[in-house]
């Protein structure tokens, strides 16, 4: 499902986050505005992936398709950030799930915010 950041009379942060919360539906958030603010915004309501809308019809397809099928697809590509000294990531090859779960968080994209927040990358 497509949900907008900017509708009349309803902020769509918000309502990923409720959608998310009820389960209702994984999201795309779209919009125009390219600002950290809404990418870390609508990934940490729960958004399954975000996508400005200046993607092509293709690209917006294919999107929704990935987004279907696995948790953080992130738009428009950002440059890439290296890890600097000292900085090694850890990851449990045994349960995922369980971990994401200890942090609180849905998907992946989710725990990289909260690393990135955390300073950890």
């Amino acid at each position: 499902m497509l949900m907008d950041v900017q509708m009349p009379r309803v902020d769509g942060i918000d309502a990923t986050r409720e959608i998310v919360r009820e389960e209702l539906a994984e999201l795309l958030v779209l919009t125009t505005f390219d600002l950290d603010e809404y990418v870390f915004g609508a990934l940490r309501a729960g958004a399954a992936g975000f996508l400005l809308k200046t993607a092509g019809p293709g690209d917006i397809l294919s999107a929704g398709r990935r987004v279907a099928g696995s948790p953080g697809m992130v738009s428009p590509p950002r440059p890439k950030r290296r890890a600097g000294p000292g900085r090694v990531g850890t990851r449990s090859p045994h349960r995922p799930d369980a971990t994401l779960a200890k942090l609180g968080c849905v998907s992946r994209v989710q725990a990289a915010i909260l690393a990135r927040q955390a300073g950890l990358v």
